[in-house]
């Protein structure tokens, strides 16, 4: 929905962690950044091409989340999202902001951005309306199950997107849940 706001608002925008554009594209990154080799080539790109190359960074979780900033599963994730803030141009935060602004050089550049509704997305709903009570969104792991179980055994229905999916299958998924539960 952010890249799509863009783009209807008129701005050239990529969101994809693997293609980086030159301007006049404004590349919008998801947080994730697990690949040391990712995070030098793109520190290396904006040291070398400067406002050239424009990149923000969508962040969604809590950097002060041990569970996932510090998790095992994913060494050097703070540590490179440190690395990637420093030289980013914006940082756009899906939670509150304000542990951002002071890892963040520059705190003007950080922004707790507010979802809004892009005309471009709206899609009819299918013949059927909402029958997935609750639907958890992402990968099905113990903590979610556990959830998905306790869900269930108070007379919901509850569904997993179970990850990686086609956007088809999502997308409808997400049009029939009345509640997304995301973890």
């Amino acid at each position: 929905p952010i890249a799509a706001g863009l783009l209807e608002a008129g701005h050239s925008v990529q969101y994809e962690n693997h293609f980086l554009y030159n301007r006049p594209v404004i590349n919008l990154l998801v947080e994730y950044f697990v690949d040391p080799a990712f995070v030098d080539d793109l520190i290396e790109k904006k040291r070398t091409l400067g406002d050239d190359f424009a990149f923000g960074v969508l962040v969604t979780e809590d950097v002060g989340d041990p569970l996932v900033m510090d998790n095992p599963s994913f060494p050097g994730r703070l540590a490179n999202l440190r690395r990637v803030l420093a030289v980013a141009d914006f940082v756009w935060s899906l939670v509150p902001a304000d542990v951002y602004t002071s890892i963040v050089p520059d705190p003007a550049r950080v922004a707790f951005l507010r979802l809004g509704y892009v005309h471009a997305l709206a899609e009819k709903r299918r013949a059927g309306g909402q029958d997935i009570d609750v639907l958890v969104y992402g990968q099905q792991v113990p903590r979610r199950d556990a959830i998905m179980a306790e869900i269930a055994r108070r007379g919901w229905i509850a569904r997993s997107t179970l990850g990686v999916m086609p956007d088809y299958i999502r997308v409808d998924m997400l049009r029939r849940a009345k509640l997304i539960l995301d973890i």
